[in-house]
């Protein structure tokens, strides 16, 4: 019979690993075991240097989760698109190229938009552009669209999927400057690096495990539960600005 770890599951175009034949993926695997251990030690040393020294410790962690979610969020999306568009164009790089600039240029403009787009508004309409988006290709490739026309329509959904995610940094870094924390936003910016680098990781795990559609829905609560940790801290009274240093008598 069978090896037990044989996975018979269905292959669909959102799960489309036919190499994957078994229910484990040794090698994804060990290489999540490994980033995981790399990123949580370098995310436990940034964030115990964002906190030391801060009178408010717990407005400080709240900070390093939210910038943790919303960063670990973008690159779920980001590589669940560059993998849904993979079958699609001419080749692989093409559609790291094309999905991954579109979204950041995206994102730049979404950048723009922060303070003026409430979060949850922008995670609201995040999550039907992001089924739109992973559903696109065998949409189009189903209706036989030409190659400009279907280049073209990816161009504008991915650009709307990182307008609306474009806008969660900088409102991150916002929070941060109204809370007289402005020291720590490298701090911010080292736990997005690491968050980053893990998420990469993770959503190829996830992508072939449970489907991009899941990955991305994990996605969107990410998203949801950074939008909440934002307005919580934003409804709290400002810390007192702190007193300038007092001129030096010549």
């Amino acid at each position: 019979g069978m090896d037990e770890g044989f996975d018979a599951s269905i292959i669909t175009n959102d799960r489309p690993f036919p190499s994957v034949a078994l229910t484990s993926v040794p090698e994804v695997k060990s290489l999540l075991t490994t980033t995981t251990g790399i990123c949580l030690a370098l995310c436990g040393l940034f964030a115990v240097s964002a906190l030391r020294g801060e009178s408010n410790k717990r407005r400080m962690s709240s900070l390093l989760v939210y910038n943790l979610a919303m960063w670990f969020a973008y690159f779920l999306v980001e590589i669940m698109l560059i993998q849904a568009y993979h079958g699609v164009f001419l080749s692989p790089s093409a559609s790291l190229v094309l999905v991954l600039a579109v979204l950041l240029i995206g994102s730049g403009f979404g950048g723009l938009m922060a303070g003026r787009l409430p979060l949850l508004v922008a995670t609201t309409v995040l999550a039907p552009l992001l089924l739109i988006g992973v559903r696109l290709p065998d949409w189009m490739i189903a209706a036989g669209w030409s190659p400009t026309v279907f280049a073209g329509t990816t161009v504008a959904v991915v650009f709307a999927i990182g307008l609306m995610m474009g806008v969660f940094f900088p409102a991150g870094l916002r929070l941060a400057s109204q809370s007289y924390m402005r020291g720590k936003i490298p701090h911010l910016c080292a736990v997005n690096s690491v968050a980053g680098s893990l998420a990469t990781v993770v959503s190829l795990y996830l992508g072939i495990r449970m489907g991009y559609s899941w990955t991305l829905f994990i996605a969107v609560v990410l998203y949801a539960f950074a939008s909440v940790t934002c307005r919580r801290q934003s409804g709290l009274p400002h810390p007192p600005q702190p007193a300038p240093p007092a001129a030096e008598v010549p």
